[in-house]
């Protein structure tokens, strides 16, 4: 327990009483950290990931970020299904089709990578920007920048009733719902499936190596050759099943230093 400065519970403990608090206690269990007040957290972290445990989810469960998961099967956009017609995507951006132009037939004075990729985002910018635009003129009726005429254009209210008529009728996938609703079950889930995958591939790998040490007595073939007599003797192994085993016989061949040459059997 880290005795507070007053004896009202309901006042905020300083930072200096915590500090001092969880100090003497590293000192007394001869414990070394950068991090005094935070150092839980971290230890907590890599617990989590020793576990098994992916970044996002431990950052999700510390609060230590709000950022959206980037994981796939935690979000899904309905709007993203309808595509905007490339005639009113052209009129995003207008210059991204006259430097892709002189890019491609290397009429510039230095090509780079980072110039290419960079007309490849504005590229992927102005779809989703038409995708979104749909659903901020509903969240945001009274700002100025639909007073624009690309938004007052016929091509582009038809592309708004494409994507209102997708969010109404596109249903939420089973395994987003499941991870709006109980998230937790959801990791467990998952967690599950991993394991079981895991358990799977081992009980594979352990069949495989079983069956190679049953086959391989039964095929076995050994070619030792003697260089000193330039004799090599022959053992074969059979098994003939329910049908009485022999005894592996030994044949001796004289043949040439460079080549043993083994006799029919």
């Amino acid at each position: 327990l880290i005795k507070g400065t007053t004896e009202d519970p309901q006042k905020e403990l300083l930072y200096r009483q915590h500090l001092k608090a969880i100090t003497k206690a590293f000192e007394g269990a001869c414990l070394h950290s950068k991090a005094k007040t935070h150092a839980m957290r971290g230890a907590a972290a890599q617990m989590a990931e020793i576990g098994g445990s992916s970044e996002g989810a431990i950052r999700r469960a510390g609060r230590w970020n709000t950022r959206f998961p980037m994981e796939r099967g935690y979000f899904y956009l309905s709007c993203a299904n309808v595509q905007p017609p490339e005639e009113l995507c052209k009129k995003i951006f207008k210059f991204i089709d006259y430097w892709r132009q002189k890019l491609d037939e290397g009429n510039v004075e230095q090509v780079s990578c980072a110039a290419d990729m960079f007309l490849k985002l504005l590229n992927r910018l102005r779809v989703v920007f038409l995708q979104d635009s749909v659903l901020l003129r509903k969240r945001y009726p009274h700002h100025y920048l639909w007073n624009h005429p690309l938004f007052q254009s016929e091509l582009y209210k038809d592309f708004e009733r494409s994507v209102d008529a997708a969010v109404e009728i596109t249903e939420e996938p089973e395994q987003l719902q499941l991870q709006r609703a109980v998230p937790l079950v959801a990791q467990h889930l998952s967690d599950i499936n991993q394991q079981i995958a895991s358990r799977f591939d081992a009980q594979a790998q352990a069949q495989q190596a079983a069956q190679m040490q049953v086959l391989h007595p039964c095929c076995l073939l050994l070619l030792p050759w003697n260089y000193m007599s330039e004799q090599a003797p022959l053992q074969v192994t059979l098994n003939l099943g329910n049908v009485s085993q022999q005894q592996p016989t030994q044949e001796q061949t004289s043949s040439q230093p460079s080549q043993p040459s083994l006799q029919p059997f």
